[in-house]
C-alpha cells in the first residue's frame, strides 16, 4: 500500500465535534467492555477509528493500556510486514499496545477477498478470546454499508440481507464485533485524520475492478451515484427496521420460552415456541444453536427448517445441528447444548486464564498450589472414577444427551471437579460461562 502523509493543517470541520460526540455516545450505548481491541489495517477508516478511540479514552479517563490494536498481515504482499510495523508505531504513540497477526499457509485461488476476510476475523477474534478481551471494534462506514446492501441486492437477498451489517454482532469464539462508525462516511473520517494530522495507507486493491465490492464502489461513485445511494439508503433503512422488529420479537420469545442453565445449556418450552410465528421461532433456534455450538455463523436456513419440522412433531427424539444436540426432554420440553464431538482439552496453571471450548472462561489464581489443571468434557473421564453420590448429582444436573460435554476440571493429583454439579474442590479456580448470548449482545452479561 502507498503511504498518505499527514495533510497540511486546515480549518477544523464544524461537523467534527459532532462526530466525536456521536462516537462517544455510540460506545456508551454499546456498553464497551473494560478491555477492547481495535482492528487497524493501516487504511484511512481504521486509523481514524483508532484516533477517535484515543480521544474517547482520554475524555472517559480510560487507561490506554486496556485498549489493544490488532493488525493482520495476510501474507499477500511483500510490503505488508513493514506496514504492520508502521501501524504498531502509530498505535504505541497513542499509548495502545499493538499486536501483529499473520495469516499463515497456502492462499486460495478463488474468492480471495471473502476467504481473507474470514481468516482475518478468526485471527482477530481468536486473539481476543485468548487474551480475555470481549469486544473487537472494526472501522466499517456508512459507505461500506451502502456497498454491502448494493451487492446483496444484486444477489437477490431478502429483508435480512438488505438490512446490511449490524452495529453489534457476535463473532467467532464469543467475541462481540462492534461497528461504531456505520453512521459516519469516509469523507468525515478523512476530516478526522486531517484534524489529527495523521498518516495512513491507501490499498491499491481498492482500485481493482476484479473485486465485487470495488465494482459496486465504482457504481456508487458514478454519474447516478446520488440517486443510487439514496435508493439503497432508503432500502437499507426499511430493511433495518424490519430486522429490528424480528430481533425484538425474538428477544421476547426467548425470554418467555427459554431457561438458561449454568452448565451451558438451555431448556425450551415447546408450547411457547410453537405458538410463535414460524419466522420468529426459527430465528430463536438459530441464535441458540449458534451461541451454544460456538459456530461463527448461524445454521443454514434449509437445515434449520428441517430441524423445526422434526422438533415440533410428536415423535421427535434428538438431532444435531451446528455443533449442538437438540433433544426431547420430558413432556413439552426440548434441551439444546454442546455436543461432545470435537471438544478438545486444555491445560492451565497458576495465574493463567482461558476461554475453553468457546464456552467457559476459566481463571486460575496466581496463588494456586495444586499444579496444572486439565479442562475437558465429561466424556473423557471414566464414569467409575465417581462415587455413587457424585453420579447421582451428575444425573440430576445434566440431561442425558448433554452430559458428555459437561465441563470437568481434572487436577494433577488425580482428583476431579464438576463445578456446575457441585462436585469436588475447585477453590482457587473461577469458572464463568462467558460465551453464550441467548439474546442480542447489545449489552455485555455473564451467567
Amino acid at each position: 500500500m502507498s503511504l498518505v502523509n499527514r495533510p497540511p493543517t486546515t480549518a477544523a470541520d464544524p461537523a467534527l465535534p459532532n462526530l466525536t460526540e456521536d462516537f462517544a455516545a455510540t460506545l456508551r450505548h454499546m456498553d464497551v467492555a473494560p478491555h477492547v481491541a481495535i482492528a487497524v489495517s493501516g487504511g484511512g477508516d481504521s486509523v481514524a477509528l483508532m484516533h477517535l478511540t484515543s480521544d474517547w479514552a482520554k475524555a472517559a479517563s480510560r487507561d490506554p493500556k486496556t485498549i489493544f490494536v490488532l493488525t493482520v498481515d495476510h501474507g499477500l504482499r511483500e510490503s505488508a510486514a513493514q506496514e504492520v510495523e508502521q501501524v504498531a508505531r502509530w498505535a504505541e504513540a497513542l499509548g495502545f499496545e499493538h499486536h501483529g497477526l499473520r495469516w499463515e499457509g497456502a492462499k486460495p485461488k478463488s474468492r480471495l477477498q471473502e476467504k481473507a476476510r474470514d481468516a482475518r476475523y478468526q485471527l482477530l477474534c481468536g486473539w481476543c478470546a485468548d487474551h480475555n478481551v470481549p469486544d473487537l471494534m472494526v472501522g466499517h462506514t456508512s459507505d461500506d454499508q451502502l456497498e454491502t446492501v448494493g451487492m446483496r441486492l444484486l444477489k437477490g437477498s431478502g429483508t435480512k440481507g438488505l438490512a446490511g451489517m449490524q452495529a453489534i454482532k457476535m463473532g467467532p469464539r464469543g467475541v462481540r464485533i462492534l461497528r461504531p462508525l456505520l453512521q459516519a462516511s469516509r469523507t468525515e473520517l478523512r476530516e478526522v485524520l486531517k484534524s489529527h494530522r495523521a498518516s495512513w495507507f491507501e490499498d491499491p486493491s481498492n482500485e481493482n475492478l476484479q473485486f465485487e465490492r470495488i465494482r459496486m464502489r465504482t457504481a456508487l461513485g458514478g454519474d447516478a451515484s446520488e440517486a443510487l445511494s439514496q435508493g439503497l439508503g432508503h432500502l437499507n433503512t426499511e430493511a433495518s427496521a424490519a430486522r429490528e422488529a424480528l430481533e425484538q420479537a425474538t428477544d421476547d420469545l426467548l425470554r418467555d420460552g427459554v431457561d438458561l442453565h449454568e452448565g451451558g445449556w438451555v431448556s425450551i418450552d415447546l408450547a411457547i415456541m410453537r405458538s410463535a410465528p414460524r419466522i420468529i421461532a426459527a430465528h430463536g433456534f438459530s441464535r441458540l444453536i449458534q451461541a451454544l455450538g460456538g459456530a461463527p455463523y448461524q445454521p443454514h436456513q434449509s437445515a434449520l427448517a428441517n430441524l423445526l419440522d422434526a422438533a415440533f412433531g410428536p415423535t421427535f427424539k434428538a438431532a444435531t445441528l451446528g455443533g449442538c444436540i437438540i433433544a426431547a426432554h420430558g413432556a413439552g420440553k426440548l434441551v439444546i447444548g454442546r455436543e461432545a464431538r470435537n471438544i478438545t482439552s486444555l491445560a492451565l496453571t497458576a495465574g493463567q486464564e482461558a476461554l475453553w471450548d468457546h464456552r467457559f472462561n476459566v481463571r486460575v489464581d496466581a496463588a494456586f498450589k495444586r499444579g496444572s489443571i486439565r479442562l475437558c468434557g465429561l466424556k473423557e473421564v471414566n464414569w467409575e472414577r465417581f462415587t455413587q453420590q457424585e453420579r447421582d448429582l451428575i444425573k440430576e444436573t445434566f440431561p442425558v444427551p448433554l452430559r458428555d460435554s459437561a465441563l470437568v476440571l481434572a487436577f494433577e493429583d488425580g482428583t476431579f471437579a464438576l463445578p456446575h454439579a457441585g462436585i469436588g474442590d475447585w477453590e482457587g479456580v473461577k469458572v464463568v460461562y462467558g460465551a453464550f448470548r441467548p439474546f442480542r449482545p447489545a449489552k455485555r452479561h455473564a451467567l
